[in-house]
C-alpha cells in the first residue's frame, strides 16, 4: 500500500512540473509576441497550436508516468503547478523579456539608424566617383 501512494505523490509531483512547464511554454509564446507584431489570425493560430501541443504532452505524460491512467488529481497537480509558476517565476521571467526585448529593439532601431547612414554615404561616393 506504501508503493503504490509514494507512486501517486511521484505522479502528482511531476503533473505540478507539467503545469509549471506548460506555463513557462506558453510565456515563450507571450514573448514571441511581444517582439513580433501579430494579428488576431495568428494569434489564435498559435494558441490552438500551443494548445494542441500542451494535450499531445499531457496525454504522453500521464501514459509515460501513470501508465495511460487519468486521475483527477493529475489535472489538480498542473493546475497547482500552472497557478505557482504563474505568480511567482512567470512574473519575474516575464520582467526581464520585457527588458531584455526593449533593449533588444533599441538597439536594432540604432543599427538600422547607423545603417542607414553608411548606405547614404555610400550612395553619395558611388554617385561622386562615376562623375
Amino acid at each position: 500500500m506504501h508503493d503504490f501512494i509514494a507512486g501517486q505523490v511521484d505522479t502528482l509531483i511531476i503533473s505540478m512540473l507539467l503545469g509549471a512547464v506548460l506555463c513557462f511554454g506558453y510565456d515563450i509564446i507571450r514573448c514571441i509576441r511581444r517582439m513580433i507584431s501579430h494579428n488576431y489570425f495568428f494569434i489564435a493560430l498559435s494558441d490552438l497550436f500551443f494548445w494542441l501541443l500542451a494535450a499531445c504532452v499531457t496525454i504522453a505524460s500521464v501514459n509515460r508516468y501513470n501508465y495511460g491512467s487519468f486521475r483527477f488529481y493529475i489535472f489538480i497537480g498542473m493546475v497547482i503547478g500552472a497557478l505557482v509558476y504563474h505568480y511567482t517565476i512567470s512574473k519575474v521571467f516575464m520582467y526581464f523579456a520585457d527588458y531584455m526585448i526593449g533593449f533588444i529593439k533599441k538597439l536594432g532601431k540604432k543599427c538600422n539608424k547607423v545603417l542607414k547612414n553608411v548606405r547614404k554615404k555610400f550612395r553619395i561616393t558611388l554617385k561622386t566617383k562615376n562623375r
